[in-house]
Formats: structure tokens, C-alpha cells, sequence
């Protein structure tokens, strides 16, 4: 899309150019990045900003990622689910699933017969699940179907719970097992929130199943110990994809400084390109337009706040990660404008959505 406006005179025209290219920059770097965890460098989540005056550097290291090596092949469960055709499970038999999974224990139900008539058509597919349970997952979103894994989980949740109707206790708990196994798999080995979501779906489902086929009166299934370890593992888990959207800020706010800074991870199409160069002009417009430390330590600060919230027990009181930089839209002679425009544009906090959607986990550990 070429846009030939010289600089940010109209506000409008601003904000127009940085949802574009913001929502470009973040969306291309979540779709074209490896989906592997990424590995913090230090816990510390206090705004650090020990840049000396004229400096172009403060230390941030705390909340860059670095990607860790990738799961072999053969260890990979991803190729599993990836061989699975679309529409290996029939839309009807899917809505029955989904009703059945969702809604057990009801008096409203099909009866147990027409439960175990779908099972029975998908051994393949379970035996897959299966051998996907004790193997690790790592893939892209772009790459690979995420639905697969939400059908393939249900699917064996409704064996489970099959089993369980069926007297088979020991079958029923094992499969609920896997679900979960499945899902910390699938959450624990990526830094994208899609992602992140759609492993913590396969967490609540086997944790919930498997509240539901335990014995009645059956000891806890944890020791208070391992609860403990399961829920730090849900922090850790959220703090990955906290972190990931600060790497990719500061390397847009770099390439927008210097046509040099080009991101490695990050595939630009001509259009693209012709938005940073758009947004590029615009921070060269005036001296005071563009500061890109300033514009970091905006974000910086932001997503420090998201982490700490991310470490904080269910129903602590959350921070509030959008700071005040003192921003007038309507003022273009705003020193970093341009820097303030995006962040007020691209920040969006997360921690508060996943923090209620973890706690909704961790609640269901905690009765196990």
C-alpha cells in the first residue's frame, strides 16, 4: 500500500499509519516467528532505566526472548496432529462431542450407546492422541491447525468420560491424563498467545474431566507440592507470552530508526515496507518527532507491570500496565509524537484476560 504523506500533520493521518503499521508489525512477528518458548534472562521486573543522558541503550535484557533449540522430530507431536486430516471427525459427530464434553453430567444426554458408537469410529485417532500425550509439541500457528488439537482433545475427553460411565475408573483417569499432558505440552513450548490459549483450553478440559471421573471420596490427586509446581508452570507459561510482544516493539522501533535495523524474524512484503518507510518519514519530520529509547522504555515499563501481574496469586488486585506518557493527539508539536502515537496505538494489555483464564485452571488443580 503506498501512502505518499510527508509527514504526521494531520492527527488523523497518524493514527491511521500506526494502527496499520503496528497491527502489520505485530501480527507479522507473532505469524512469523518460531512458536518455540522463549527464555527470559532474569526475572527482574523493575522499570530499569539506567540510560545516561544521550544515550541510545538502557538495559532491557530482562524482557528480551531468546528462542531455545527445537524439539527433534521424533519427539515432536506436532507432525502427529499436523497428519490428521481436516474433517477426520465428522461435523455431526463433532457437535455431539463438543455438547457431550461440555454439558456431562446431564439428565438430557443421549444415552451412553450413542456416546460409545462415535468412540468407536475413531480408534485411529485416539491411539494418535495417545502417542501424542507423552511427546513434546512445538509449532508455528501459521504452520499447523490448532483445531486439530481442540477436536482430537474432546474427542478424548468424551472417551474418558465414556469410560468412566463404563465402571473403567483407572481408563477414564488415564485418558484425562493425557489431555492435560497434551495441554501443558502445547502451552508450555510457545511464546503465542493463540497458542498459549488453545493449550490452556486442553489444560481446563483434562483438569475438569478428570475432577469429574475420579472416585467419589478418592484421596487428592496432587500432593499440595505438586500443585504448587503445575501452577508456577501456568505463570511461567504466561510470562512467555508477556514477554515475546516487547521483543518484537523494540525491533519495529529499531527498523524504523534505520533502514539498517531490518527485523530477522519478520518477513515484510513491499507493502510493508512502504508503511515503515511512511512512518519512517514522519520521524524524521521534526527533531523532536521521533525518540526511539524513549518510545522503548514506554513499552518497557508497560510490559514490566504485565509480568508482574503474571506472577501475582489468583485474586491479588492487578496493576493497571497502561502508563500516563502525558499524550495529546491533538498535539503535533508534542516532543516524540511520533513514539507516543505508537505506543498509545500499539500497546494493549493482556495480563488481566489471562490471569482470570489461568486462575480458572489453578482453581481446578486446587480441588484435585
Amino acid at each position: 500500500m503506498k501512502n505518499k504523506q510527508k509527514g504526521f500533520i494531520v492527527p488523523l493521518v497518524v493514527t491511521i499509519i500506526a494502527i496499520l503499521l503496528i497491527g502489520t508489525g505485530i501480527y507479522l512477528y507473532y505469524q512469523h516467528t518460531n512458536s518455540a518458548a522463549p527464555v527470559l534472562s532474569a526475572k527482574n521486573v523493575t522499570t530499569n532505566n539506567n540510560a545516561s543522558a544521550g544515550s541510545t541503550f538502557f538495559d532491557d535484557s530482562d524482557l528480551r526472548i531468546s528462542q531455545p533449540a527445537s524439539i527433534p522430530v521424533a519427539d515432536n507431536s506436532a507432525s502427529l496432529f499436523s497428519a490428521i486430516p481436516t474433517g477426520a471427525i465428522s461435523a455431526t459427530d463433532q457437535s455431539f462431542i463438543t455438547a457431550y464434553v461440555t454439558d456431562y453430567p446431564s439428565k438430557s444426554f443421549p444415552s451412553l450407546a450413542s456416546a460409545e458408537k462415535v468412540i468407536a469410529k475413531y480408534p485411529n485417532l485416539l491411539s494418535t492422541f495417545a502417542t501424542a500425550a507423552i511427546k513434546q509439541y512445538q509449532c508455528s500457528s501459521e504452520t499447523c491447525s490448532l483445531q486439530t488439537i481442540r477436536n482430537i482433545t474432546n474427542l478424548a475427553a468424551l472417551e474418558s468420560l465414556v469410560y468412566f460411565q463404563q465402571g473403567k475408573a483407572t481408563q477414564a483417569e488415564s485418558v484425562a491424563t493425557d489431555i492435560i499432558a497434551v495441554g501443558k505440552s502445547v502451552s508450555a513450548n510457545t511464546n503465542d498467545l493463540i497458542t498459549l490459549l488453545v493449550g490452556w483450553s486442553a489444560q481446563n478440559l483434562g483438569y475438569h474431566t478428570l475432577s469429574i471421573v475420579r472416585p467419589a471420596g478418592a484421596t487428592d490427586l496432587f500432593t499440595q507440592n505438586e500443585k504448587n509446581n503445575l501452577i508456577a508452570a501456568l505463570h511461567t507459561q504466561e510470562e512467555n507470552v508477556l514477554v515475546f510482544p516487547y521483543t518484537g516493539e523494540t525491533e519495529m522501533i529499531d527498523y524504523i530508526t534505520s533502514s539498517n535495523n531490518k527485523p530477522t524474524d519478520i518477513v515484510l512484503t513491499p507493502d510493508d515496507e512502504s508503511m515503515v518507510n511512511t512512518y519512517r518519514q514522519g520521524a524524521t519530520a521534526s527533531a523532536n518527532a521521533w525518540n526511539p529509547l524513549e518510545t522503548k522504555k514506554y513499552f518497557y515499563e508497560s510490559y514490566s507491570i504485565e509480568l508482574s501481574n503474571a506472577a501475582l496469586p489468583c485474586g491479588a488486585t492487578l496493576a493497571t500496565s497502561t502508563i500516563d506518557i502525558g499524550f495529546n493527539p491533538n498535539n503535533t508539536q508534542t516532543e516524540n509524537y511520533v513514539g507516543k502515537t505508537l505506543y498509545t496505538t500499539a500497546f494493549s494489555p493482556l495480563s488481566v484476560t489471562l490471569s482470570q483464564k489461568r486462575c480458572q485452571i489453578e482453581n481446578l488443580i486446587q480441588s484435585l
